[in-house]
């Protein structure tokens, strides 16, 4: 893969990187959508609030469920 991205100056471009996940990721059944085609409310807000929650809960077994709810605002 190393040798398809562009170096510039000792350097790769970062849009090089982009691309090849986008295309590993399609390839193994990924849809990959554009920040601006997906629809929401506020461009701030999480797209997916329940799967951060349980990522939170999983990851960090420390936080009470009470903690988590505060988050529900982000």
């Amino acid at each position: 893969m190393a040798k398809h991205l562009k170096n510039i100056n000792g350097h790769f471009v970062e849009s090089d990187y982009e691309n090849a996940l986008n295309s590993f990721l399609e390839r193994e059944g990924w849809q990959c959508l554009f920040g601006d085609s997906i629809t929401r409310a506020n461009r701030k807000k999480v797209l997916y609030m329940d799967d951060l929650l349980q990522f939170l809960k999983d990851n960090h077994k420390n936080v009470k469920d009470e903690e988590l709810q505060t988050t529900s605002d982000w």
